[in-house]
């Protein structure tokens, strides 16, 4: 096994050391148990942005401490674990395997080759476009991601961009990114944007209506979004014209059709779980079951330990444990209620209240992930309406910006388990999500005021 260089073990070590230090170091008017939560939640936060160790390693080790630090209950340090979201994972990762194993990615792939000519820009926009498209007809996005990224990647290869050009990453980004920021403007398509609706409603009574919501949101956070995504990417990873290379024949292989059926069931019953109730989650598990049943799946058994990678359940059941402890500590709340005590939120400062408020988001889904947000700062809203004097609606808006931006890969599960399925490195996907959240503070934030303001 390879060694990590000695620069980076030394940054780790001291960053665990300063970690344990900050541990005995509690400020005044807070409880030591709370402290404790905070310093090992950034922590955690610190090693993922920084790759010093592998994401899962992390998780892992943040379990370990958490738990032995006492810091939150077993129930709320493991609660990934009992996330759909997880099983979604796992169900997705199994589904991959069995796509890439059977070949049905490249058949696919193939089938929209046609399409793909002309310049890389066309081709990282008609990627966009598509899984876009796809936002409106499958409410998970977790499920668009296992979806596109097998089929994307292999379109990638049979473009001519080999596995690690930068070709085939800015590809491989295009549908994951794409699968995310502009989808949180589509009501059922992300879940953040379904928790804020839920909690609105819940706690406040608010109802926020998909064709309002699609009219206030879209067309900056989701049509100009999608536009900043093709030009980051883009200028990040820039690359020759598509050379496809001479279509390869796929051997014939009586398991793909199976699988074809199961797909399609599955896309049926996840754009149709409005009607049927079944969340998304169990259907994808139910999928990857099948996949694995002796005699009538595609997959052997063995194959779960062979051909599936496992260790992004844990980092996002680790993500989600996060963010559950941040909601459980109320650390969200505590930030902005400090926002306020030191006067950043005041009335009769609507534009500048929504930058700060979005930018409270931000931080928070930097602790809690994008899903946290909205858990953890929504229940605060009529707190903040009253100091702000702006309304409730005003407010969410706010939030929404916060939560379609994230600065890291791993404030998004859904991105972690996107780059697993196509190999690209955490780190390259930082550098996008860094340059990305950098413009969209810059264009989408003010133009989303402006936009507001023009439809009243």
């Amino acid at each position: 096994m390879p060694q990590p260089p000695p620069a980076k073990t030394a940054l780790a070590a001291a960053l665990l050391a300063v970690a344990a230090a900050a541990m005995f170091a509690v400020p005044a008017g807070w409880e030591p148990a709370d402290w404790r939560a905070l310093v090992t939640v950034l922590t955690a936060i610190a090693f993922w942005a920084t790759a010093l160790l592998p994401e899962d390693l992390t998780g892992l080790a943040f379990f370990t401490a958490a738990m032995v630090l006492a810091i939150a209950p077993a129930e709320v340090v493991f609660a990934g674990f009992a996330s759909a979201a997880v099983w979604l994972v796992f169900g997705g990762l199994v589904i991959g395997a069995a796509v890439g194993d059977t070949g049905l990615d490249r058949v696919i792939a193939a089938r929209f080759r046609p399409l793909f000519q002309g310049s890389y820009a066309r081709c990282v926009a008609l990627t966009v476009a598509l899984a876009l498209a796809l936002a409106f007809l499958v409410p998970s996005t977790m499920t668009r991601v296992v979806l596109l990224a097998p089929v994307v990647t292999a379109l990638a290869r049979e473009l001519g961009y080999a596995r690690g050009e930068r070709g085939y990453t800015g590809l491989a980004l295009a549908a994951i990114f794409a699968s995310y920021y502009p989808a949180v403007t589509i009501l059922p398509a992300a879940v953040p944007t379904v928790t804020l609706v839920g909690a609105a409603e819940a706690l406040h009574g608010e109802r926020l209506t998909y064709a309002a919501f699609l009219a206030t949101h879209g067309p900056v956070l989701g049509v100009l979004k999608a536009g900043l995504i093709v030009a980051v990417l883009v200028r990040l990873f820039p690359a020759g014209p598509p050379a496809p290379a001479p279509p390869r024949p796929v051997a014939a292989d009586p398991r793909r059709r199976r699988l074809a059926a199961l797909m399609v069931a599955g896309l049926a019953l996840w754009v149709t779980d409005a009607v049927h109730g079944v969340s998304p989650a169990w259907v994808a598990l139910g999928l990857g079951l099948i996949c694995v049943l002796p005699g009538v799946g595609v997959l052997a058994p063995a194959d779960l330990q062979q051909k599936v990678n496992l260790r992004p359940v844990f980092y996002v059941a680790a993500i989600l444990g996060v963010g559950a402890v941040v909601a459980d500590t109320g650390a969200g709340g505590d930030a902005v209620r400090a926002l306020t005590a030191a006067g950043w939120l005041a009335p009769g400062r609507d534009g500048a209240n929504t930058l700060v408020l979005a930018a409270g988001a931000l931080a928070t889904g930097a602790l809690a992930t994008m899903p946290g947000i909205a858990a953890v700062l929504v229940p605060l809203a009529g707190d903040v309406a009253a100091a702000t004097e702006m309304t409730l609606d005003a407010v969410f808006r706010a939030y929404v910006l916060g939560y379609a931006t994230a600065f890291l890969p791993y404030q998004v599960p859904p991105m972690i388990v996107g780059l697993g399925l196509a190999g690209v490195p955490v780190a390259t996907a930082a550098r996008a999500t860094l340059t990305l959240a950098a413009v969209s503070v810059v264009v989408t934030w003010p133009l989303s005021i402006v936009w507001w303001r023009l439809i009243g």
